[in-house]
């Protein structure tokens, strides 16, 4: 099993979308800063896929607002003009979000151990 966690912020208002069979979905893509290398940061876009009961959470959150999620992935398959295409989405099984929400809730993260003193502020990230 492939798990994610996510901890960042929503690029833009979340999408709900009503399906045929009555269920409703929605979409929600979250960015993520990454360590790239010493003294380097970069982004990274992760599209959320949220069924009930977390369509209703991310159907509240709007654009820059924290978002935290662990996540499972599944493969989507489908056809358009005579070619196949496959796409991995992750879909959330833990979902917090919205305004006033924090971005990683203390109560679902486990604390880290503390870090071992540098030996100069060199190594200090700010």
């Amino acid at each position: 099993m492939i798990r994610l966690e996510i901890a960042g912020r929503a690029t833009r208002d979340s999408e709900v979308h009503n399906l045929k069979t009555g269920a409703t979905v929605a979409n929600l893509t979250v960015a993520v800063t990454v360590p790239m290398g010493k003294d380097k940061n970069g982004g990274v876009f992760i599209d959320l896929k949220c069924w009930p009961p977390f369509d209703v959470i991310a159907g509240g959150i709007r654009k820059r607002d924290p978002v935290y999620a662990v996540c499972t992935a599944r493969t989507e398959e489908w056809e358009k003009d005579g070619k196949q295409f496959k796409k991995t989405v992750w879909v959330p099984v833990t979902l917090t979000g919205g305004a006033g929400a924090s971005a990683a809730p203390r109560s679902t993260i486990p604390a880290a151990a503390p870090a071992a003193k540098a030996d100069t502020e060199d190594d200090l990230p700010f």
